[in-house]
């Protein structure tokens, strides 16, 4: 969310570029390149799962992984799903119950499902941007 916020922002003039940065953010650049770093990951490290995805782990980083899973999920629903059903939910129904009433389908289901949209190519998986 926050990458799709700040490159709107951007393109639309109302958040500068910070004093001495040499190039402007670019939201589809920068999943490519969390894309690629995910899927290295993957080759390198068979059969990962979500429960690898740890910060500081050489073995996936939430970070690469992360923001495809959430773009993947909003593209299969809606661009407000997270806002409108999600957050407003999780505090009342916890994660997994909020999971399935968001996006129609438990945490095992979208992890299997994310699994194959992985494995495509990048300019199949680059479509739902």
């Amino acid at each position: 969310m926050s990458f799709r916020a700040v490159s709107d922002l951007r393109l639309q003039g109302e958040l500068p570029l910070y004093e001495g940065q040499l190039d402007d953010f670019n939201f589809h650049d920068e999943m490519v390149e969390r894309l690629d770093s995910a899927k290295a990951s993957m080759l390198r490290y068979k059969n990962l799962s979500f429960k690898d995805a740890q910060p500081y782990d050489a073995k996936l980083s939430p970070y690469d992984i992360g923001p495809w899973a959430i773009a993947y999920l909003v593209h299969k629903t809606s661009p407000n799903v997270l806002l409108d059903i999600f957050y407003p939910n999780i505090a009342k129904l916890g994660w997994v119950k909020t999971f399935k009433l968001a996006f129609g389908m438990s945490p095992t289901e979208f992890e299997k499902e994310f699994m194959k949209f992985i494995k495509l190519t990048t300019e199949e998986q680059t479509k739902i941007l």
